[in-house]
């Protein structure tokens, strides 16, 4: 049985786009994201983990191919309940374990690929989108102030 306490402040994780390069293959366009998962373990212990991400769906239509590259692949869980229900919807799941004292430049790293395959005259609208997210998301963050800028209209000073 497993139960969950809420997130352990000891671990943190991130992740980074490492590359993002482009290719054609034929009459098809190729792009390859790789990632890097970053994890750090305070504990002085080591810590096993579920790790999960997510992969873009591909179309019904097969216009578009989607693929996980390299051993992690083959380093997914074999969990069955998540191999029925989520792997099949874009769910990346690894079970690792963290060694105890990994952090700052010695966190541990886990990298993957993933390859996104599509004929070279079609486009992928989401890119410019969430590019345009990112910068008002950026905006809208630049000198505090709002909710996160202490407390706000909520008073914060003496009564």
């Amino acid at each position: 049985m497993i139960v969950g306490f809420g997130a352990d402040r000891q671990l943190r994780s991130r992740r980074e786009l490492l590359a993002r390069e482009e290719s054609i293959r034929g009459g098809n366009r190729q792009t390859e994201l790789r990632y890097r998962l970053v994890l750090s373990n305070y504990h002085d212990r080591a810590v096993e983990v579920w790790l999960r991400d997510r992969m873009p769906l591909t179309s019904p239509q097969g216009a578009i191919g989607v693929s996980l590259q390299g051993e992690a692949e083959e380093q997914l869980s074999d969990d069955p309940l998540y191999l029925r229900m989520q792997r099949p919807i874009g769910i990346l799941w690894w079970d690792l374990t963290v060694p105890a004292r990994r952090f700052g430049s010695d966190a541990f790293d886990f990298e993957y690929s993933i390859t996104v395959e599509l004929d070279k005259e079609q486009q992928i609208v989401g890119d410019a989108m969430i590019e345009q997210v990112r910068s008002d998301y950026r905006f809208e963050n630049i000198g505090g102030g709002g909710l996160a800028g202490g407390m706000g209209g909520m008073g914060g000073g003496q009564m």
